[in-house]
C-alpha cells in the first residue's frame, strides 16, 4: 500500500471554525477513490503536521463560499502553518495533504463463531501487517473512514477473509452509520496533533532558564508529578486486573449549552449505560481515543438523543459539519462530550470513542462508605479486655474485601449451567 497525496496546491486561511487543526479541500482536487474525513499530513517546505481533511462542502454552511483549487484551513491549523514555514514564505504558499497508507475495503457482517469484540474490525492477516508494519502491537489501531465520520478501531488479522473485506459487529456498523456491502477506508494514524502536544506541555512546568534562582525546585516539582502520575498509572492497572473495568465505545457529538466552558470536564451518558461501566453518575471515567486518554465526570444526560432533533440549538451552533445525527440513532450510545475533554484527545465533534471507569476514585469513594462500619468495629475490639490485634487486622481486611466486592465486574460463566 502506498500513502496518497492530495496537490501540491494554495493554502488559504478558511473561516470553519473546529477544535481540531481542520483542512478544506475542494471536490476537484480529491482522488476518485479516497474516503473522507480522514487525518493526514500537511506538507509544506518546512515541515508537516497532521491535520483532519474534510471535504470543503460539508462546511460550506460555514467557511468562505468558494475555496477554487486552494485547499482551506481553520484557524488552529493556519497557526500551525504559521510556525513550520520558513521566515518570508509566501502569504499563501503551496502545500500538499499525505494520507498514509490508505486501503478501501467492503463491509461485510460478522462470522457468528468469530465476533469482535467492542468496535474491532477482522480483515486478512496481510492486510493486518500492512497497516501495523509501523507498530510492535499484533492488533494495531488504525483510522476507520466512511462518508460520514472517522474513528480509531482495533484492527485483527483472521485467515479466513480476503484482502478487501472487513467483517464488523452490529455495535460497530450502528457507531459508524455503515451497513453490509458499502466501501470504508482504512489508514494509519498520525501521531497526536501539534495543538494536543502543546495542551499537553502546558500542563507541566516550563524548563528552568539558566541562572534561575527556582531552577531546581522546578525540576524537583517536576519530578514529583511525573512520579506521582505513574503510581497512579500502577494502581490503575492493578486495581483494573482485580475489579475489571469494561469498555464500552459510544458515538461523540457536541455537549450541551454550559458543559462546554474550559473548567467543566463532562461527559453526559444515557441512564442506561452506568450499570454497564459499574459507576453511578458523578464518578469519574477514563474516555480514550486511539492512544490518547483522559479523565471526566460522567453524568446523566438530561436531554437523550431523541427522533426530534431541535433546531434551536443547530441554528446557533458555531462549529462543526452540517451533518446531524441521523433520528432513529440509539440514544444509549450517544455520549454528549465538552469541549475541554475532546481538545486533550484531539478528537472531532463526531467520531466515536470508548469509555470505561476510574477504578482508583471509584474504590476511595467505596472505602469511604466503609468508615462507620470499620469504626464500630474498632471501638468494639477496645471494648475487649484482651483482645488480640491480629483478631482486629484480619476483621478489618474481611470487611474491607467484602465491602469492595460489588465494584467488581465479573462476567457471568459461558456454556450451559450447570
Amino acid at each position: 500500500m502506498a500513502d496518497t497525496t492530495i496537490g501540491p496546491a494554495r493554502v488559504v486561511r478558511s473561516n470553519a471554525a473546529s477544535p481540531v487543526p481542520l483542512a478544506l479541500v475542494p471536490a476537484k482536487l480529491l482522488p476518485s477513490n479516497l474516503i473522507l474525513p480522514v487525518i493526514g499530513h500537511l506538507d509544506v517546505s518546512g515541515g508537516s503536521f497532521p491535520v483532519w481533511i474534510y471535504r470543503a462542502s460539508d462546511y460550506s454552511h460555514r467557511s468562505s463560499p468558494s475555496l477554487g483549487s486552494a485547499i482551506g484551513l481553520s484557524s488552529g491549523a493556519w497557526s500551525a502553518l504559521r510556525r513550520v514555514c520558513p521566515a518570508g514564505e509566501a502569504a499563501e504558499p503551496e502545500a500538499s495533504l499525505v494520507i498514509d497508507r490508505p486501503h478501501r475495503v467492503t463491509v461485510s457482517g460478522a462470522l457468528a463463531s468469530d465476533l469482535p469484540r467492542g468496535n474491532d474490525v477482522h480483515v486478512s492477516q496481510e492486510l493486518a501487517r500492512a497497516l501495523g508494519s509501523r507498530r510492535l502491537r499484533r492488533s494495531p489501531e488504525c483510522l476507520l473512514s466512511t462518508s460520514r465520520l472517522c474513528a480509531p478501531v482495533r484492527v485483527v488479522g483472521r485467515r479466513s477473509h480476503g484482502n478487501t473485506i472487513l467483517r464488523a459487529g452490529m455495535l460497530t456498523r450502528a457507531l459508524f452509520e455503515f451497513q453490509v456491502g458499502d466501501d470504508v477506508q482504512l489508514s494509519l494514524i498520525p501521531r497526536a496533533p501539534r495543538q494536543v502536544v502543546r495542551s499537553l506541555r502546558s500542563r507541566t512546568t516550563a524548563a528552568p532558564s539558566a541562572g534561575s534562582p527556582f531552577g531546581a525546585l522546578t525540576i524537583v516539582w517536576g519530578a514529583v508529578i511525573l512520579f506521582c502520575r505513574l503510581f497512579d498509572w500502577l494502581v490503575e492497572a492493578l486495581l483494573r486486573a482485580l475489579l475489571r473495568a469494561p469498555g464500552q465505545p459510544v458515538r461523540v457529538v457536541q455537549g450541551h449549552p454550559g458543559d462546554d466552558s474550559p473548567d467543566r470536564r463532562v461527559v453526559r451518558l444515557h441512564p442506561s449505560v452506568f450499570p454497564v461501566l459499574g459507576i453511578t453518575p458523578g464518578m469519574q471515567v477514563f474516555l480514550q481515543w486511539g492512544k490518547g486518554r483522559t479523565t471526566a465526570i460522567a453524568l446523566d444526560d438530561y436531554q437523550p438523543h431523541s427522533p426530534t432533533i431541535p433546531t434551536f440549538l443547530r441554528e446557533r451552533q458555531a462549529a462543526g459539519t452540517r451533518l446531524d445525527l441521523p433520528p432513529e440513532f440509539p440514544p444509549h450510545l450517544v455520549a454528549r462530550v465538552s469541549l475541554a475533554v475532546r481538545r486533550d484527545l484531539g478528537m472531532s465533534s463526531d467520531t466515536v470513542a470508548v469509555i470505561r471507569r476510574r477504578l482508583r476514585t471509584a474504590v476511595l469513594s467505596h472505602l469511604n462508605q466503609l468508615i462507620i462500619p470499620v469504626a464500630g468495629l474498632i471501638l468494639a475490639a477496645l471494648a475487649i479486655k484482651g483482645f488480640q490485634g491480629w483478631k482486629l487486622y484480619t476483621g478489618l481486611g474481611l470487611v474491607i474485601i467484602f465491602g469492595l466486592v460489588p465494584l467488581r465486574k465479573s462476567p457471568p460463566p459461558s456454556g450451559r449451567w450447570p
